[in-house]
């Protein structure tokens, strides 16, 4: 649809009536024309952390460490709602994170945190035995790029 706006922007603030026009069109119909047309890119998620925090009170400290990660350029998902670890990993994996970042009392206690990496290929006893590594958090960013973690884009060369 479109039509004429004239007195549109007087509604808004202008002193004077500014003569304009305009149209729309909704998102749906822009999907389906790329559909129908083969333009529709499909994109994967670029998760580098899922970080989780043990209970409601990590979320804090847990959203410290996503807005570090973030801005050392890591694409990072924060997972707030409590969750058992197998739904945790359920979520990673449905947004196609690459490694998980556990919040939890006794490594904060000692200023750490966990890193597990979700992509590796092993069995399912190798998984479920692999309790990721423990890392500082006041060192988090350069022991990541210390043991060759960098951000999914950086990889990528983007």
């Amino acid at each position: 649809g479109g039509g004429r706006y004239a007195k549109l922007l007087s509604l808004y603030g202008s002193p004077t009536v500014v003569p304009a026009c305009g149209f729309g069109f909704g998102d749906c119909v822009i999907m389906e024309l790329l559909q129908e047309k083969g333009l529709l890119p499909h994109l994967e998620p670029e998760v580098d952390f899922v970080v989780c925090p043990f209970n409601a009170e990590m979320r804090l400290h847990a959203v410290q460490v996503a807005a570090t990660l973030r801005a050392a350029g890591y694409a990072v998902d924060v997972l707030l709602a409590n969750k058992r670890a197998d739904k945790a990993f359920s979520y990673a994996d449905r947004v196609s994170g690459r490694r998980m970042v556990f919040v939890a009392p006794d490594e904060w206690d000692k200023g750490s945190v966990r890193v597990k990496d979700l992509r590796l290929e092993r069995s399912e006893e190798e998984k479920l035995a692999d309790r990721g590594i423990e890392l500082p958090v006041a060192e988090l960013v350069a022991e990541l790029s210390r043991i060759g973690v960098a951000p999914q884009r950086e990889e990528r060369g983007a």
